[in-house]
């Protein structure tokens, strides 16, 4: 492990992944979305939330694929005996886990199936499908994705290693990811491998080769970490009000221009949220972060199914993700330390060793909290009938 990294700079990955996970809740708890192009026919709610979950919060897959290159990297030599070894770690780390969730998550659907009286026959294949490959919890695509980044990172290392091969990459990487396409073919309902996460991945092992100063980045003055969220702010109201309905997850709902707005909105919000990570390194924060992967773990289905359903009770439907977001967030937050304390063991179980703490060790404590767009499923209990269903399957 290379030591040239300030303890400043790895406390800043944690915060940044403790925010995404905030982020990525968010989209998954987004409950009503712009209905069509013309955006004087959107309601304020609509806006505010296309906005927030749309635009803010699609940093998060860029920032947690980044960082899960930058650390897997700076800990790789290149051998075959510390592939191996990362292949063990990455199956306690993000294998066990997936499997885990996946198969409460699967328990759950088919119980509530039964419940309700639905059809939940499903052959062998069906149900491989469905329980490893594609689950009810949507949020494991990003699992899925890095499972399959481990095993393709000695050649993504090939290619970075060297720097006409690097540039090469980047370039091409780049322009797929920039211009929305998908390159890998669909298993279960998911693309094996999503451009986004294959590129921010990428940049992540070439930023862990450079000698890049985190700490001047954090370090700038408030002024400039002013001017860039006003910039990112001002490109995001721009295609809204060009595109409101955009849409790029398993669909193709986008311009031209809108989508380089989008995707100029998503590099320099990676780049503000990081400085932002720099003033927000406070020991309970620091402390939190080491909950956000249970978080992102537990927010999902079956929670999202309950939460809903007791939320469309109280409040309209459409205004619901404004108290259910930072309520499921407090509510997995505060479970996640409470169970760290009751029980250890299942909880380091299922989180693959990630523990709320106050000090920052070793490379995992970032990276793997996975999480940021993205998919119309084989299974997908519940079904919403908006465009947020196919919205929040994106993180």
């Amino acid at each position: 492990m290379r030591d040239d990294l300030s303890v400043q700079a790895k406390q800043t990955f944690q915060v940044v992944a403790f925010l995404a996970t905030i982020l990525v809740v968010g989209i998954h708890y987004q409950s009503d979305v712009p209905d069509g192009p013309n955006v004087s026919a959107a309601t304020w709610n609509e806006l505010a939330q296309e906005f927030m979950f749309g635009g803010i919060a699609r940093v998060a897959v860029p920032l947690f694929a980044f960082a899960s290159g930058f650390f897997y990297f700076r800990s790789d030599d290149g051998s075959w005996a510390c592939y191996r070894r990362k292949l063990r770690q990455r199956a306690r780390t993000v294998a066990v886990p997936y499997f885990v969730v996946a198969s409460l998550a699967t328990a759950a659907w088919l119980l509530v199936g039964r419940l309700e009286g639905r059809s939940t026959e499903l052959g062998i294949g069906e149900f491989l499908s469905v329980w490893w490959l594609h689950p009810p919890a949507e949020q494991l695509w990003f699992l899925r994705d890095l499972l399959v980044l481990v095993l393709v990172a000695p050649w993504v290392r090939w290619l970075i290693q060297d720097r006409i091969r690097q540039r090469f990459t980047v370039a091409v990487l780049g322009m797929v990811w920039w211009m929305g396409w998908q390159c890998t073919p669909i298993l279960a309902g998911w693309h094996l491998l999503h451009a986004e996460t294959l590129f921010f991945f990428t940049l992540g092992g070439i930023a862990a080769a450079s000698r890049f100063n985190w700490d001047r980045l954090g370090q700038q003055r408030p002024a400039v970490l002013l001017f860039s969220w006003v910039a990112w702010c001002a490109l995001l109201v721009c295609r809204i009000q060009l595109k409101p309905d955009f849409d790029l997850w398993y669909t193709a709902n986008f311009g031209i221009t809108d989508l380089f707005l989008q995707r100029a909105s998503i590099l320099l919000g990676c780049v503000t949220v990081f400085m932002t990570s720099w003033h927000l390194r406070v020991p309970q924060v620091l402390r939190w972060s080491g909950a956000s992967f249970f978080v992102y773990l537990v927010h999902e289905f079956p929670l999202r199914a309950i939460v809903e359903r007791c939320g469309e009770q109280v409040m309209p439907k459409a205004v619901a993700c404004w108290v259910l977001w930072p309520s499921v967030v407090v509510m997995c937050f505060a479970a996640a330390m409470v169970c760290s304390r009751m029980i250890p063991t299942l909880f380091a179980l299922l989180t693959g060793g990630r523990m709320p703490s106050d000090h920052v060790t070793s490379d995992h404590v970032t990276s793997e909290h996975v999480t940021s767009e993205h998919a119309n499923g084989v299974i997908d209990f519940p079904r919403p009938a908006t465009r947020v269903a196919s919205r929040v399957r994106g993180s």
